[in-house]
């Protein structure tokens, strides 16, 4: 709802980003359940505790395949030059989920007892790194966002020291290794201050701006910093957990985590980037759900609208109530009794 009070349901439809929503929901789903089981809540395997990021790449590739079938079954499409470029983001966005998907399985593989050095293990996130830089290429020279490449990208050195302090190669302090981390974070401040800032502004000059652009700006800069502030408290109490310099359990540990993931998951509320050619439903993913669920066209397609009343209204409804009142009169008419005499 804006300043005037205006709630456009069909606006918060067509914002809405479905990649970004499995994304950060599949993380939130996946921490609460791997804290459960580092605190020997329960007993699973691990397979079955990274079920929600199978999940996630499973509806990727999926996603990915289907979207090329009907490519190919569109012959018109290929002289379309935008559905070429998302033909072809699709296809690198496939790929890479499929080398994490790989290394995935190699971490699930070494949690369960298979006896290899860790940096075997990272050795497709290195891949990853490298298919994450050119996807980063590709998105800008097609104006394109990048939010998942560029932090795949930023911490290939974090990697790097995770692996050889996991396999005692080094034998570094926990807060020494994670020092990339820290540096991004330092990035993250400098970003969500940026935002904060233009959010305050907005706010101070919200009759200058249009209601869309001041509901936009304002909420990405908190909600930024709902995210950014859980998070950095998250990585300093880990750091002190694996050092030793705190004893906590992995419940209340992974709190701040799950709070700076909710936070992501409201930006993909706002955040409108998804792949026309995503199942091959060669639209927006919400204006696909709202031409073919009826329910959703009988109650989100609508607008709601309340007007909040300003002093001068109050002031002449309260002179017209006033002026009402005093010319109102009640009228009374005597009640004539008419006598009707019936001869015998």
């Amino acid at each position: 709802m804006d300043d005037q009070g205006r709630f456009d349901a069909r606006q918060l439809f067509q914002d809405f980003s479905p990649s970004k929503f499995v994304v950060f929901g599949s993380l939130l789903l996946q921490s609460i359940i791997l804290s459960l089981r580092l605190d020997h809540i329960i007993t699973t395997t691990y397979w079955l505790v990274f079920f929600p990021l199978w999940l996630w790449k499973a509806l990727v590739l999926a996603g990915a395949l289907v979207g090329y079938v009907v490519y190919r079954r569109h012959p018109d499409a290929r002289f379309d030059h935008e559905a070429q470029n998302d033909i072809k983001a699709l296809t690198i966005a496939a790929a890479l989920h499929a080398v994490l998907l790989v290394a995935e399985i190699l971490i699930v593989l070494r949690l369960e007892g298979l006896d290899v050095l860790w940096l075997f293990v990272f050795l497709p996130l290195f891949v990853l790194c490298v298919c994450a830089l050119l996807s980063c290429i590709f998105s800008i020279r097609n104006k394109r966002d990048v939010e998942l490449e560029v932090v795949i990208c930023v911490n290939v050195l974090l990697l790097i020291f995770v692996a050889l302090r996991l396999d005692n190669i080094v034998d570094w302090t926990w807060a020494v290794v994670f020092i990339p981390l820290w540096i991004f974070l330092v990035g993250y401040i400098l970003i969500t201050l940026y935002n904060l800032a233009v959010s305050i502004l907005v706010l101070k000059k919200r009759m200058h701006v249009p209601s869309e652009q001041y509901c936009s700006a304002s909420v990405h800069g908190f909600v930024s910093a709902a995210a950014f502030v859980p998070l950095l408290i998250f990585a300093v109490l880990f750091v002190k957990v694996l050092d030793g310099d705190l004893m906590i359990s992995f419940s209340a540990l992974f709190v701040p985590l799950h709070i700076s993931l909710l936070a992501m998951c409201i930006t993909s509320l706002y955040k409108r980037n998804s792949n026309h050619w995503w199942f091959g439903i060669r639209t927006d993913f919400c204006s696909f759900l709202l031409v073919h669920c009826s329910l959703l066209q009988e109650y989100g397609n609508i607008v709601y609208q309340y007007k909040r009343p300003t002093d001068e209204d109050l002031a002449e409804r309260d002179a017209a109530a006033a002026e009402q009142q005093r010319h109102a009169t009640v009228a009374v008419h005597p009640v004539q009794v008419l006598q009707v005499n019936i001869p015998d």
